[in-house]
């Protein structure tokens, strides 16, 4: 700034001229505002200030060496996969259970090293980018928490727990990914700011827990809302990681004393045995007693994706090639593995030698009924929709020599969709269940012999749509009706709900045949197709007389 009176020039801060002493006055607005300025406080970075307070909390603890070592082995694992000639986004599900993916049944087999070899493997590029970044964002932290030891110890138990809780609720998914050790670290920080608040300032547990609240928050609705995220495992995780890390926690000045270190050995030890127990209790898939019920998963599961999915082709939202891609990788891929692990059982007990026999047979229908679904999405061909349930009529009556199988006295037990007992009605929809059998096999004969003369040329689409109108439709609509109509109670009622339920997604089909062929329309051709398998797989759990 200069000074007016004598034209010495002084700092801008400057009141007073250090040339004559006389009081200085600003020049222009531009020199007032630049003296504002500096005295303005200079814009403070929370976030870089944050950081700091954390690595000055901390300074004085040992620098993270196994969180850097568990990013290597991660690496090089998926490196390996990547190197066998894998998708780098998205490896074959074999190739990772052959590295050592978590099974439910080669884990409870007895290859338990699953449990920890599929912590340092992942599902693809983003799976493990994902899992890594927030490796690294709390590993080094709680390491320098927990200190080197202990901090294996807890991301190892927290991950051995993680991996048995998938196994437990999906036992015959394949399982990889160190999400659930990843989720332990988290809850062994909170368990940390919790019990040794006094040990770490107040704003950086602030900044530690909600961050940490934010992770954990979005990863678990994130699991909520999408489909292939393990969230048993990072909520088990979480849940063993927090316990663990309670137990393990204390002041970071004693973390060396005599006491603090027999504490570390007593959680840890109490830790191993606790997940060793857990392990040991997971129900065993292997056997022909595991087998059956690997078997009752997979007959719950299937139908259920298949309806989820169809409904989708319907809606134009998944295509038919696709959904056939996905009927066999999802569908018919468990199930032919689980009849190869049947049908490899030897030295089985004579009974069960049976049941295994009549198991596969009823297996074999099923996975043939699936396989013409999927063909017919794949070709466009209505008519294997037809044959599909053909092959699911002979795996209910396969069912039923099933069933009879175990016995008299275990068969109820053991009951797949056999007809009901008598009860209230029951007299009256055998009755109308055999009518709807007699119009079902005569509506495929009709149809077919019309697709016959279709590609013959001596029928039109619209005359083929007339006779589905005439031949089928009719009739079928009004057995629908008088089933829909029946007064019953008990399993007859649960019956009659299912059979009026295919009847009615059948019914839906066909008037989608005839308006697609009326309309020369090929979407609401690829719709009643999609209805058609929703209607086979309602038909699956009906027993119809033979």
């Amino acid at each position: 700034m200069t000074c007016q009176a004598c034209g010495q020039s002084n700092f801008n801060w400057k009141r007073l001229c250090d040339g004559c002493g006389g009081p200085l006055t600003a020049s222009s607005p531009a020199a007032s505002e630049r003296e504002v300025r500096l005295s303005l406080p200079e814009p403070v970075n929370y976030v870089a200030e944050d950081a700091r307070a954390v690595r000055a909390a901390f300074a004085h603890t040992q620098a993270p060496l196994v969180t850097p070592l568990l990013m290597a082995g991660n690496v090089l694992m998926f490196l390996m996969v990547v190197l066998k000639g894998n998708a780098i986004m998205s490896p074959a599900p074999d190739v990772l259970r052959a590295l050592g993916a978590t099974y439910g049944p080669a884990v409870t087999a007895g290859e338990w090293w699953r449990l920890g070899a599929a912590m340092f493997l992942h599902g693809g590029l983003i799976h493990l980018a994902f899992n890594m970044v927030a490796l690294l964002t709390i590993g080094g932290l709680t390491e320098r928490m927990f200190g080197r030891v202990s901090f294996f110890a807890l991301y190892l138990l927290a991950g051995l727990t993680g991996n048995i809780a998938s196994i437990y609720i999906q036992p015959f998914a394949v399982g990889v990914g160190a999400s659930g050790a990843i989720f332990g670290l988290y809850g062994a920080l909170f368990a940390y700011l919790t019990c040794q608040r006094a040990s770490v300032p107040a704003d950086v547990v602030r900044s530690l827990r909600s961050g940490g609240f934010a992770f954990v928050g979005y990863s678990l609705l994130f699991g909520v809302t999408h489909a292939g995220i393990d969230t048993p495992a990072h909520l088990s995780g979480f849940v063993a990681g927090a316990l663990i890390g309670a137990g393990l926690a204390s002041p970071i000045a004693s973390a060396s004393t005599v006491s603090s270190v027999a504490k570390r050995i007593l959680v840890g030890t109490l830790g191993a045995a606790v997940v060793i127990n857990l392990a040991l209790r997971l129900p065993a898939t292997d056997g022909l007693p595991g087998a059956m019920r690997a078997l009752a998963i997979l007959e719950t599961a299937s139908p259920a994706y298949v309806d989820s999915e169809t409904r989708n082709v319907a809606n134009g939202t998944l295509p038919p090639a696709q959904m056939a891609a996905l009927l066999e990788s999802r569908v018919l891929d468990p199930w032919r593995e689980h009849r190869q692990r049947i049908a490899g059982m030897k030295n089985l007990p004579t009974r069960d030698r049976e049941v295994a026999r009549r198991t596969l047979s009823y297996m074999d229908h099923r996975i043939a009924a699936w396989q013409l679904q999927a063909d017919a999405f794949r070709r466009d061909d209505m008519t294997l929709i037809e044959k599909s349930a053909g092959e699911q009529a002979a795996a209910n009556a396969a069912a039923e020599d099933l069933v009879k199988s175990f016995g008299p006295s275990r068969a109820s037990s053991r009951r797949i969709a056999l007809a009901p007992r008598a009860e209230e009605g029951s007299r009256e929809f055998e009755g109308a269940l055999e009518v709807a059998q007699q119009l079902e096999r005569a509506a495929t004969q009709s149809y077919n012999n019309a697709v016959q003369k279709a590609h013959d040329h001596t029928l039109t689409d619209a005359e083929f749509a007339t006779l589905i109108q005439r031949d089928i439709l009719m009739p079928w609509d009004a057995q629908w009706r008088r089933i829909a109509e029946l007064h019953a109670s008990g399993r007859v009622e649960e019956a009659r709900q299912r059979v009026e339920d295919y009847m009615r997604l059948s019914s839906e089909a066909w008037h989608l045949i005839a308006t697609a062929l009326r309309t020369h329309s090929p979407e609401m051709l690829v719709q009643a197709k999609a209805v058609r398998v929703r209607a086979a797989a309602a038909g699956s759990s009906i027993t119809w007389a033979r």
